[in-house]
C-alpha cells in the first residue's frame, strides 16, 4: 500500500500550524501562569506595606515596577496570540483599536463567527496590522476600511484605503504577505491600485485538518527504516 507523501506547500502549512500553536501555549502559560503569580505578589506586597509602613519600604516604587512589568508581559502575550483568537471579529477589532483612535476608519464585522484555526487567525493580524501599518509611513489615507464576510463557500476580509496621496509602493511591501496567505491558507486574494484607492480582497475556505500530515510523514519514515 502506498503512502501519502506530503509535497512542500504542505509541510509547509504543516509547520505554520506548528509554531503557531507552540506561540498560543506560551501566550496561555503567559497569561494563565506568569500574570496570575505576578497578580498574587503585588497583593502580598500591598498587604506587607500596609502594616510594615509604605514610606520606610518603599511601597510605591516597587508596586510601579511590578505594574509596568504586568503591563510588559500583558503586551508580549498579545504579540504572540490575540486574547481574542476564538474570534476572528475580535481579533480583529483588538488588532486595529490603536489605529481606530488615530484615523477615520470604517469597519464591518459580523456578530457571529465559526472557529478559526489559530494560524489562521494570526495570519490574518500579521496582515492587517501590516497593512496599517505601512499606509500609516507614508502620508496617512482621507479614509480606511475594513470588512470581514461570510459567503456560501468562501470568507473574505477586505482592506481598502482612499485618499489623494497613497502610495503604489505600499503594493511591493505586502505582496509578500499576500503571497504567503494564499501559500499557507490555500486561499487567494485580489488586488487593485488606482490613483486615490487601495484595496485587497483576501478570499479563503475552512481548512482540511492537517494534523494527518505529521503522523502520515512520520509513519512513512518508520515504514523505511524497517
Amino acid at each position: 500500500m502506498k503512502t501519502h507523501r506530503p509535497d512542500a506547500p504542505e509541510l509547509l502549512r504543516w509547520w505554520h500550524q506548528h509554531q503557531a500553536q507552540k506561540l498560543n501555549r506560551v501566550a496561555d502559560h503567559i497569561r494563565n501562569g506568569l500574570l496570575q503569580e505576578l497578580f498574587a505578589i503585588r497583593r502580598q506586597l500591598e498587604v506587607s506595606c500596609e502594616t510594615e509602613g509604605n514610606a520606610a519600604f518603599g511601597c510605591d516604587h516597587h508596586l510601579a515596577n511590578l505594574e509596568r512589568l504586568y503591563h510588559q508581559l500583558e503586551h508580549l502575550s498579545h504579540d504572540l496570540n490575540s486574547p481574542f483568537r476564538d474570534s476572528l471579529p475580535l481579533a480583529l477589532q483588538h488588532a486595529i483599536q490603536p489605529w481606530h483612535q488615530q484615523l477615520s476608519m470604517t469597519t464591518e464585522f459580523p456578530s457571529t463567527w465559526p472557529p478559526e484555526p489559530v494560524e489562521h487567525v494570526q495570519l490574518l493580524i500579521t496582515f492587517v496590522d501590516s497593512f496599517f501599518s505601512q499606509l500609516a509611513t507614508n502620508p496617512p489615507p482621507d479614509h480606511w476600511g475594513l470588512e470581514l464576510t461570510q459567503q456560501t463557500t468562501a470568507k473574505e476580509l477586505i482592506c481598502y484605503a482612499t485618499g489623494d496621496n497613497l502610495s503604489p509602493r505600499v503594493t511591493e511591501s505586502i505582496l509578500p504577505l499576500l503571497e504567503t496567505f494564499r501559500l499557507l491558507t490555500q486561499g487567494e486574494y485580489h488586488q487593485t491600485v488606482q490613483p486615490q484607492l487601495i484595496r485587497w480582497e483576501l478570499r479563503w475556505h475552512s481548512p482540511s485538518t492537517l494534523s494527518s500530515i505529521a503522523s502520515e510523514y512520520s509513519h512513512d519514515r518508520i515504514h523505511r527504516t524497517h
